[in-house]
C-alpha cells in the first residue's frame, strides 16, 4: 500500500493563521522522511527538532523510532533514559 504524502505536504506548508508551529513542521518533515523511507534523514530532523524543542515528546519518541528502524539501539536507549529523566525531574517537582 502507498501513502500519498501531498496532503502531509500542504499541511506544512499552510500559511497565515493556519501554519504549523515550527515543532510541528519539524514532525510533518519527520514523517515525510520517515514514510519514504528515508530514515537517516528521519533521525537526524527528530534529533535536531528534539535538541531545538526540548519539550516535545513527539519529537523525542520519533528520534527513538527512527533510531531503531536504523538499527541504533544504543543511541534509542540513550534518548529513552534523556526522557525518563526529564519525566522523573518533572514528578519530583509536581510531587
Amino acid at each position: 500500500a502507498r501513502f500519498d504524502i501531498e496532503p502531509l505536504r500542504r499541511l506544512r506548508d499552510l500559511t497565515g493563521p493556519q501554519q504549523l508551529d515550527p515543532p510541528q513542521r519539524v514532525l510533518v518533515d519527520y514523517l515525510l522522511a520517515r514514510i519514504s523511507g528515508e530514515w537517516a534523514k528521519a533521525a537526524e530532523l527528530a534529533r535536531r527538532g528534539h535538541t531545538d524543542f526540548p519539550a516535545s515528546g513527539s519529537l523525542q519518541t520519533s528520534e527513538v523510532d527512527a533510531r531503531l528502524a536504523l538499527g541504533q539501539v544504543k543511541e534509542a536507549d540513550a534518548v529513552l533514559k534523556e526522557v525518563f529523566f526529564k519525566l522523573q525531574e518533572i514528578d519530583c517537582m509536581v510531587g
